[in-house]
């Protein structure tokens, strides 16, 4: 009775934003009661819960350092055919990956959403699909991606929890949006909001302030988006989720923040996450982001150094992680001019059978940064193609900064290599120029001017 009462507390002290309390004090405990009555579901179920705890402390990547006990724990105790073996698998599936075992790690993820379709219990599934979709590759696993979506957009809301489907309506969010189809993922958020204001939980909420950030970064609401990440941050210092807080700043909204030309702050974030984690190839990806974008390029080049011409196996990684990665990794090795690094990202992206159009949780279009690498390394042709694709695309989403820094590269290319098509390039500028006023691009504003004062 005791070990349960102490998961039944674990679980609501996640709910109400004290996921330290759970790991440090109820899930031991639970777990050494569990163990001391050789109860092995119990076991699992205590380690499951301090894994949770770890997700919503530290977010995913802290799985792979003071996670990794609870999920070897929670792999050794989960009992065959059990919603337990489904949960233990995608965090194990997760570990395996962050250890290099990217195959392992697939066929371990593969496992779990089986046997969670088998067991037919709706929030089992739901719990599998979310860890898949958040795991899987769009270059790698896109039509897989798309008919899991499908198969959860079909399915009913009853018998899932409301952290479940908070994380369920995220993952359907991101990939709408990656495919650029921003009604569906609009509808998506509309009922995340909807669940924040209705549960007053704090990750949630959370969870909430970081997408509507994101949408006003889209639309080109920078100020509101900055607004939006100073309370998420504060809520963060006031409920000691610090690590939280800011791990739904830099997965997303930071780029209002560096638009907004605060790219210092970000790189505080960052480093502040970092320093409460162990360093992961996201964290140190996203740090070379922000040295590229304050022009530290001899940072960058350590980094993309090791994470990327020190790293030719992550070529065929194939999961998220690694995608997310090099999306990170690609626009710090064009702003910084590392060639080398750019060529050999850019290569992966081509070698991936489809290209979504968007990034979410890096709130960029993924045309624009292969049209820059492409510049970077003189296929110009190929360059220009990518620009207009990201224009139409961007154009069509109604994602407004994009727009206006497409439209910006388009001119520097035309401009340095397209010298009778000035007049164009004129044009793009002009109107890249009052996009940056009126939505307070600062740096892309300076950047664009200089351009101007040159012509």
């Amino acid at each position: 009775k005791q070990c349960d009462l102490l998961l039944a507390l674990g679980e609501a002290l996640i709910q109400a934003g004290e996921p330290r309390r759970c790991i440090d004090e109820v899930a031991p405990k639970a777990f050494a009661l569990a163990e001391a009555m050789s109860d092995n579901r119990r076991a699992s179920l205590a380690s499951i819960l301090a894994c949770r705890g770890i997700q919503n402390y530290g977010a995913f990547p802290a799985l792979a350092t003071e996670g990794k006990l609870w999920v070897e724990r929670a792999d050794r105790y989960a009992a065959p055919d059990s919603s337990e073996r489904v949960e233990a698998d995608f965090r194990l599936g997760y570990l395996k990956g962050q250890q290099g075992q990217r195959s392992e790690s697939r066929r371990v993820y593969k496992r779990g959403l089986d046997l969670a379709r088998r067991l037919g219990d709706n929030e089992t599934f739901v719990r599998a699909a979310n860890l898949w979709l958040n795991s899987s590759s769009p270059l790698d696993n896109a039509e897989e991606r798309q008919r899991l979506v499908e198969e959860m957009m079909q399915r009913p809301r009853t018998g899932i929890s409301e952290s479940v489907l908070n994380v369920m309506l995220v993952q359907l969010a991101i990939f709408f949006l990656a495919m650029g189809q921003r009604k569906q993922a609009e509808e998506l958020l509309g009922e995340l909001h909807a669940l924040a204001e209705r549960s007053r939980q704090v990750n949630i909420r959370l969870n909430d302030m970081r997408w509507q950030a994101t949408l006003a970064t889209i639309d080109g609401r920078l100020e509101e988006a900055v607004d939006i990440i100073q309370r998420i941050l504060a809520a963060g210092r006031d409920l000691d989720l610090q690590q939280m807080a800011g791990v739904q700043v830099i997965d997303g909204p930071m780029r209002a923040l560096l638009e907004f030309g605060q790219t210092q702050e970000v790189l505080e974030i960052v480093q502040d996450v970092i320093r409460k984690s162990s360093l992961v190839r996201a964290l140190e990806a996203r740090l070379a982001f922000c040295q590229a974008h304050l022009g530290r390029h001899a940072e960058v080049a350590e980094i993309l150094g090791k994470l990327v011409l020190a790293n030719p196996g992550a070529d065929s990684d194939g999961d998220r992680f690694t995608f997310m990665v090099d999306i990170w990794l690609l626009e710090a090795a064009t702003l910084s001019g590392h060639k080398e690094a750019a060529a050999r990202l850019l290569s992966r992206f081509i070698a991936g059978t489809t290209i979504p159009p968007f990034y979410p949780t890096g709130v960029t279009c993924i045309f624009r940064l292969l049209g820059a690498a492409r510049a970077l390394l003189g296929d110009l042709e190929a360059a220009r193609a990518d620009y207009k694709e990201a224009l139409r695309v961007s154009t069509d989403f109604k994602f407004r900064p994009e727009v206006a820094l497409t439209r910006l590269q388009l001119a520097e290319l035309l401009l340095e290599h397209y010298p009778k098509e000035k007049k164009e390039a004129r044009e793009h500028l002009d109107f890249a120029i009052k996009e940056f006023q009126e939505m307070k691009m600062q740096p892309s504003l300076e950047r664009a001017l200089r351009h101007k004062d040159i012509l």
